[in-house]
């Protein structure tokens, strides 16, 4: 269960990156509503990300204390996992930059 769970973090991790920058275009004939659409994606990109966060450093925390508690046997297996829980973490933080610069840069455009 603990090496599942080390690994499974870094890939759920990962295509909730992928998947988050996907989009889905909806044709809204109203003026007013797209505006509510794109507050209302805004907060759930927000939500996602938030708990996404919230994720990733509690895994790395938790591989930590793991790896302290360990003995010198399992300390290799444990590094092994932080590698990927590392890598998911830095996708998830670069991704959430990138996309915030990209939409200031959009929005500065478009002004």
């Amino acid at each position: 269960m603990k090496k599942f769970m080390l690994r499974i973090i870094p890939v759920a991790l990962v295509a909730v990156v992928i998947l988050a920058n996907c989009v889905f275009a909806v044709d809204i004939p109203s003026g007013n509503s797209s505006k509510s659409t794109d507050k209302i994606v805004g907060n759930i990109w927000a939500t996602v990300m938030t708990i996404m966060r919230v994720l990733a450093v509690g895994a790395i925390v938790y591989a930590g204390v793991k790896y302290m508690f360990a003995s010198a046997e399992s300390k290799a297996d444990i590094k092994g996992g932080m590698i990927g829980l590392v890598v998911g973490a830095v996708l998830v933080f670069g991704a959430t930059f990138l996309v915030d610069l990209l939409t200031n840069t959009a929005n500065e455009l478009t002004k």
